[in-house]
């Protein structure tokens, strides 16, 4: 029996869907090797969750867009900059983008622009896609394998203040400079803020 390329199809449909809409982006493919019992373990999720992989935004805020102040603060606190949406996840030591897993028939985008919304309550619109990563997960005996794709796409801030979903994160914060501590999955977009 020949090897099994599971999800194969279906991220080479999203990533055609993906290029028509926003044109050329980075794809970089990153291939793992799994042991039996990881290759079992993706691919009960894939069967479980019809599980595609993720999708996260980098969501800028202008100076313009921020929270009216309180009363009590100065006139001069209102020059703020633009700000960038960051969020720490609960076991992690590093500062990444929000966002999450693809559901079952929702495209890229509307699950990031979802996730965003549980994860930290701010509404935002995707705007451009930043990068795809493609992980092929490759069992080691039988050469079979495991396609997922995630998303990270460049969003504009709509509304919301920020209120984190405290089961998955440790916090969130508009940075206007950014912590040394990134992902890095976003370490290429952050040298380019702001």
């Amino acid at each position: 029996m020949p090897p099994e390329r599971i999800n194969a199809a279906e991220v080479d449909r999203r990533l055609d869907r993906l290029h028509e809409r926003y044109g050329e982006f980075p794809v970089a493919e990153n291939r793992e090797p799994l042991t039996t019992e990881q290759y079992a373990d993706w691919t009960d999720d894939v069967d479980a969750y019809d599980y595609i992989g993720g999708a996260y935004c980098w969501i800028r805020r202008g100076e313009t867009e921020a929270p009216s102040l309180s009363e009590s603060m100065p006139d001069e606190a209102a020059a703020d900059g633009d700000r960038v949406l960051l969020i720490m996840g609960r076991g992690v030591s590093h500062w990444g983008v929000p966002g999450g897993g693809i559901e079952d028939g929702e495209t890229a985008e509307a699950a990031a622009e979802r996730e965003v919304g549980e994860e930290v309550s701010i509404d935002c619109s995707v705007s451009d896609v930043l990068f795809v990563e493609r992980v092929v997960g490759t069992h080691e005996e039988t050469g079979s394998e495991v396609h997922l794709c995630y998303t990270f796409f460049e969003a504009d801030y709509v509304d919301g203040e920020v209120a984190i979903q405290s089961g998955e994160l440790n916090g969130a914060c508009w940075f206007r400079e950014l912590p040394a501590d990134l992902h890095p999955a976003i370490e290429d977009r952050a040298h380019e803020w702001p």
